[in-house]
């Protein structure tokens, strides 16, 4: 009978060899595709941090940037962050995350690394609003740095212009002069870069000359700025 029936042990037994091959090559796909998806999601984790770790990077330098600018200045400064901009294309202005909390007073001057970029004009308990140098209702007293020539930059209502008005059309003023901040007015620290002078035309028979100049300050990039107090100013006092 033992011999009878071995094939039918063989039988089964090579049965459930296939059967069992079966199973792990079926369980062997599934933990391949599990494999797969999870190896796919942490790439996707991966690249999401390592776009992350760009942004922080490039925030940082923007940040050590910003710091170093203080360099030029004998004040006390905050860092702000921009919350907002105006919805309003005529009303060039933004809210910042500081106020009466952090001793913001109207009249503060604001900066960047690149230059100035306006004053604060509203304070609230913890945000303010900074109206920017480019807004048509602004101007500042400017220096040409090269020779010491006064003038007032305004701004136009745009983030690369400004015009430099009533200005002699034999004051000497030349495209490529650096104006900086004279410090009149005691309202923005002195000496600090304001634009860079693009166009000027002399008319004959015009009594201005017509002069256009490009802000330092990067307005179309806006994240952090530096608030700086009013009573460290370095002023010119002549």
């Amino acid at each position: 009978m033992g011999s009878a029936i071995e094939p039918v042990y063989r039988v089964s037994g090579f049965s459930r060899n296939i059967f069992n091959s079966i199973n792990e090559a079926i369980f062997s796909q599934y933990q391949i595709e599990d494999d797969v998806s999870r190896l796919r999601n942490e790439n996707l984790i991966l690249r999401g941090l390592s776009q992350q770790m760009s942004a922080l990077q490039a925030e940082n330098g923007r940040l050590k940037a910003l710091l170093n600018s203080t360099a030029l200045l004998r004040s006390r400064v905050q860092i702000a962050e921009v919350l907002s901009f105006s919805p309003n294309p005529l009303n060039k202005s933004i809210i910042i995350n500081k106020g009466l909390k952090s001793n913001v007073h109207i009249g503060q001057a604001v900066i960047d690394s690149d230059g100035l970029m306006g004053q604060i004009t509203e304070v609230y308990r913890t945000t303010s609003r900074v109206l920017l140098l480019i807004d048509s209702s602004h101007a500042v007293p400017v220096l040409v740095n090269r020779n010491g020539v006064r003038a007032i930059a305004s701004g136009v209502g745009v983030s690369d212009k400004l015009h430099i008005r009533h200005v002699a059309a034999s004051t000497d003023i030349r495209v490529g002069d650096e104006l900086v901040s004279s410090g009149l007015g005691k309202r923005f620290p002195s000496g600090y870069p304001v634009a860079l002078v693009t166009k000027v035309n002399r008319d004959e028979g015009m009594e201005f000359a017509e002069i256009i100049a490009r802000p330092t300050a990067s307005f179309d990039r806006i994240n952090h700025l530096l608030l700086v107090s009013k009573q460290n100013f370095n002023l010119d006092t002549d």
